[in-house]
């Protein structure tokens, strides 16, 4: 069975829906295929850097030491934009793009995703209004 994908919330605002995800690199690289396949955005998973040779190298990223910093994904000639920041744990993902794009994402999130409930027995629900 495939692990899925730890989702904390959701929420969505105009032009733009909000998730909150477990700060995984297993999960990193399902969204990064799901963002190319729902959104025809791609999050790049390797770094590319030149070494003092001169010489290319392409290295994996590892997310789970980015903490603190904010990726924004685009495309020229797509209205679409991701940004995701990046935090200790988990990532802020937010998505814009047009109510049909954000449908067919949620879609797949609805067979990828599973809703985590807090730990914390007193935890507050935290509920954002346009």
């Amino acid at each position: 069975m495939v692990k899925k994908i730890n989702l904390h919330a959701v929420g969505n605002h105009d032009g733009y829906n909000f998730y909150i995800f477990d700060k995984s690199q297993a999960d990193i690289v399902k969204l990064s295929k799901a963002f190319s396949d729902n959104l025809g955005l791609l999050l790049n998973l390797n770094q590319e850097y030149q070494t003092s040779s001169g010489r290319r190298v392409k290295k994996k990223i590892n997310f789970n030491k980015i903490k603190d910093t904010h990726m924004s994904i685009t495309k020229v000639g797509i209205s679409s934009r991701i940004d995701i920041f990046f935090g200790n744990k988990r990532m802020f993902v937010a998505v814009h793009c047009s109510h049909a794009q954000r449908d067919k994402f949620n879609k797949f999130l609805e067979k990828e995703a599973k809703i985590v409930k807090s730990r914390r027995k007193n935890a507050k629900r935290l509920f954002i209004s346009g």
